[in-house]
């Protein structure tokens, strides 16, 4: 890792690379190297790139950001089953007031499509994003992460006058706690404190500033 803006470059001679190894040998945190046997220093070359950066506004702790950048990037099994829990949290405490598309395993840049179920037309719809707290350390305290593609297409809808809200759905309790926020980005509820980039994809990390137009 590096910190976006530097100009420090980092140099890996083979001997440290030959010391690194014989290191997690010695922890059994690798197989032995057993059929491969290094050659003169000349006949090795060895290519840098960078794999993450993070660049951040200040007033947060070095502690902190550690954390966060520990909870960023690509989802695995675990945030997946997460994300459809609080999916389906929702689902069950929204769906007798708005019907609900679901499409948050579709790769989109929103998670579910309300409705409000009315008589009167036009009905409202929402398009909503759902972040989730589950796994989340206590000392980060109240932050949701953004991808790229997500952040852009939430400025878009709220630019446009589009109905876009932010459902947090809080998994830590015996029982689901939802907050709902309306047009996030616009009206200041996301405070930025840092923008990660891992494997050349990008991560904007925000801290809650206020309280929930809903909560449940």
């Amino acid at each position: 890792m590096c910190m976006e803006g530097s100009s420090t470059n980092m140099l890996i001679t083979v001997v440290e690379l030959l010391e690194y190894i014989r290191g997690v040998e010695a922890r059994g945190l690798s197989s032995s190297h057993s059929d491969w046997s290094p050659r003169g220093v000349g006949d090795y070359g060895l290519n840098a790139e960078l794999l993450a950066s993070i660049r951040y506004g200040g007033g947060v702790r070095g502690d902190v950001l550690k954390l966060v950048e520990a909870i960023v990037g690509e989802y695995d099994v675990r945030k997946f089953e997460v994300e459809r829990e609080a999916v389906e949290a929702l689902k069950r405490k929204l769906s007798r007031d708005f019907e609900i598309q679901d499409v948050h395993d579709r790769g989109w840049a929103y998670d579910l499509l309300l409705v409000r179920r009315s008589p009167v037309e036009p009905r409202e719809h929402r398009i909503v994003e759902v972040k989730t707290w589950k796994h989340l350390d206590p000392r980060v305290g109240s932050i949701v992460v953004y991808t790229n593609s997500e952040k852009e297409y939430a400025e878009d809808c709220e630019r446009r006058g589009v109905d876009y809200w932010l459902y947090i759905v809080d998994l830590r309790g015996p029982q689901p706690r939802i907050q709902a926020y309306k047009h996030p980005f616009k009206t200041g509820v996301l405070k930025h404190i840092a923008t990660i980039t891992k494997n050349t994809r990008r991560y904007h990390v925000y801290r809650l500033a206020r309280e929930a137009n809903e909560a449940y």
